[in-house]
């Protein structure tokens, strides 16, 4: 495949990522990635009332809601899936090339160009892992576009009596609390688990990755003096990357087995109405 033609699907992926999703998931809560109010509204008035009701079902209004979040997760994650798979072919093409170019003007260019496409890859399968988090635990992660601003009124007599039951819990461990909470307490638990298993897998990879272009890279026989030193900058980055993931995995993995310290944190401090 041609690399006008890589990046016009690349770029076409892109804008599908935005404005496409919404309309995928079969959901009237706005547009885009970008008009999230009325999700919004009713994610805040579905909190209020689901936690009065103490119950750990969700009503059929939030449960509707929580169904095209998880549908719009699947969709972001399969087009960011497929713009990942571009760019990576892309990026591996413009590698190959650096390895051929002759001239200080165009192997500076094919530099710059391999290591912003590998720079795009890479965040593209971060949002890939962020989506499927967010289909596996819609729960938590409708509760986190309930920023500061939306916590007025109701909303933050909800979040109090929410830190509440969660700092008597976090204390004292077995003690009672709603079925409600039991609800937020596992999804929450659930969308750190989720994260801590995909950047454990991500971690493994990139250790091969480093490994085995370390290997090769110190290899005369192999590879030409270009390939080599392309090899050993790729190990070195990917060995970076594995010690980043290896902190996020840790870090989801702490969230996942201690779900209530996490979720006093994530909801912030009390607020007063």
């Amino acid at each position: 495949m041609r690399g006008r033609v890589l990046v016009g699907l690349a770029l076409a992926l892109a804008v599908a990522f935005v404005i496409a999703p919404s309309s995928l998931a079969g959901g009237t809560y706005g547009r885009s990635g970008f008009d999230n109010g009325p999700l919004v509204d009713v994610t805040r008035t579905s909190l209020v009332a689901f936690w009065k009701a103490g119950a750990g079902d969700f009503s059929p209004s939030l449960q509707s809601t929580v169904d095209y979040w998880v549908r719009y997760h699947v969709a972001k994650a399969l087009i960011a899936a497929a713009l990942s798979v571009v760019l990576i072919v892309l990026g591996a093409r413009v590698w190959r090339a650096l390895v051929r170019a002759e001239g200080r003007g165009r192997r500076a260019a094919l530099t710059s160009a391999g290591a912003g496409v590998t720079m795009l890859a890479l965040f593209a399968m971060s949002v890939v892992m962020a989506n499927v988090q967010g289909a596996i635990a819609p729960f938590s992660s409708l509760l986190s576009l309930l920023g500061p601003e939306q916590r007025g009124g109701e909303l933050a007599v909800t979040i109090d009596q929410i830190r509440q039951m969660l700092a008597q819990s976090a204390g004292m461990p077995g003690g009672q609390r709603s079925l409600a909470l039991d609800t937020i307490v596992g999804d929450f638990s659930r969308y750190h688990a989720a994260l801590a298993v995909m950047a454990a897998v991500g971690t493994t990879a990139l250790a091969v990755v480093t490994a085995t272009s370390w290997r090769a890279g110190s290899s005369p026989t192999r590879s030409s003096a270009p390939s080599r030193g392309l090899l050993r900058a790729s190990s070195v980055s990917s060995g970076a990357l594995a010690l980043l993931m290896l902190l996020v995995t840790v870090a989801n993995v702490s969230n996942a087995t201690a779900p209530e310290q996490g979720l006093l944190l994530f909801f912030g401090p009390a607020i007063s109405p």
